[in-house]
């Protein structure tokens, strides 16, 4: 996990494609629901709630270095209504820099 991103929405851990973990949002809530997880309000456009992740999915983000980029490109998408492709591109261009 980077030390900038300590919470997830539940879409990002969707997104994300855990092994032995749901990928949907609505399991994702059920989760985090029934284990407590401890959330935050997400702070910008859309609103909705971030969760700190538990130490074992912790450990499975830090273990697969595309994870992350993968639930970042899953909430532009969501944000901006774009498909996955257009989503990833975009998240490449803002890496650069560029517009």
């Amino acid at each position: 996990m980077s030390a900038t991103k300590t919470h997830y929405s539940c879409a990002e851990l969707a997104a994300m494609r855990l092994p032995q973990y749901p990928t949907t949002e609505r399991g994702w809530r059920d989760l985090v629901a029934r284990e407590d997880w401890e959330g935050q309000k997400r702070a910008g456009r859309g609103g909705g709630f971030e969760y700190l992740p538990s130490r074992a999915v912790a450990r499975l983000i830090e273990s697969r270095p595309n994870v992350e980029a993968e639930g970042r490109a899953t909430e532009v998408r969501m944000i901006l209504h774009v498909s996955f492709d257009e989503a990833a591109r975009i998240m490449r261009l803002l890496k650069r820099g560029g517009a």
